[in-house]
């Protein structure tokens, strides 16, 4: 990536001018994953996932120039973004379906409260984090290093984790904390490309 786009506030203000696809594609690489993956956590249909994420994609398009670091970072705000489309989607599928059974939960995200939506948002924020850097550093490591840490962020216990992995317990926390380290590297890192301000 050249050094006019590490910045994330400056690929922000590059992209509020429509005309400079350079910061449009990289903004969209850069969010995509993360709005497919929100997407299928609020149990939008998967055959509705790639049109509910051009939708986003519009409505950032059209809003970004309402976002104002100064009054806050920008993930909260394009989460917003990101509900309100989810809300509009879901209201469209039940005047359709007139609060059909199948369409139970649609409804029920519809009115559920914002300050709510945006608590879960966050923490599937905080999921998918961790899941792409976990992904992300799974190449440097050799060996059980990742399923040794994958079992110990399930909660099991060493022993429990020797008897599967066949890994010694002295080995077992050295493991985990190398892959820890790494992660938080990597958290860390995809924060500063993915959350300005934070």
């Amino acid at each position: 990536m050249s050094d006019e786009y590490k910045t994330s506030y400056s690929l922000l203000e590059r992209a509020l001018d429509l005309k400079d696809e350079t910061a449009w594609v990289t903004l969209i690489e850069r969010y995509s994953v993360f709005i497919d993956y929100l997407l299928r956590q609020l149990q939008v249909r998967e055959e509705d996932v790639s049109d509910v994420s051009q939708e986003v994609m519009l409505n950032l398009t059209k809003n970004l120039e309402k976002f104002d670091k100064t009054k806050g970072r920008f993930r909260p705000w394009f989460s917003s973004v990101i509900r309100n489309t989810v809300k509009v989607h879901f209201r469209k599928l039940n005047s359709n379906a007139r609060k059909s059974e199948k369409f139970q939960h649609e409804y029920e995200f519809m009115n559920s409260d914002d300050s709510e939506l945006d608590q879960r948002i966050s923490a599937e924020w905080q999921d998918f984090l961790t899941e792409q850097a976990l992904n992300n550093i799974r190449g440097n490591f050799r060996g059980q290093a990742i399923t040794v840490f994958e079992l110990s962020l399930q909660g099991v216990p060493n022993n429990e984790i020797h008897q599967r992995t066949g890994v010694g317990e002295n080995s077992i926390y050295k493991l985990k904390q190398r892959v820890k380290r790494a992660m938080v590297i990597e958290i860390k890192s995809l924060l500063k490309e993915l959350e300005p301000g934070s």
